[in-house]
């Protein structure tokens, strides 16, 4: 998905540019707060690519938003490789029925 898009938009795409430096299991059935514990951390500048990052207008694309602890945690990860700014494409979002 996020390949198309950027060929649609002329834009670069890399899509190992940031990496999880450790397995955070499933985060099926969690919270919001603990699936955002269990990645606090776990996503990280690929080392091999942090110039890319660096002073970047960065765009995220994600097939589902959940709770958008991933997504805040690539965030994090993208500013702490002194990315510009970071903005994020989303194709769905998980509803609860209440």
């Amino acid at each position: 998905m996020a390949d198309a898009f950027a060929k649609e938009v002329q834009a670069a795409y890399c899509p190992d540019i940031l990496v999880r430096n450790r397995g955070s299991g499933s985060l099926e059935g969690l919270s919001a707060k603990e699936r955002q514990e269990k990645l606090n951390g776990a996503i990280v500048p690929n080392p091999k690519r942090t110039d890319r990052l660096d002073g970047a207008s960065v765009l995220l694309v994600d097939d589902v938003l959940t709770s958008g602890a991933t997504l805040k945690s690539a965030t994090e990860a993208c500013f702490a490789a002194n990315a510009k700014d970071v903005s994020v494409l989303v194709l769905a979002r998980v509803a609860k029925l209440s």
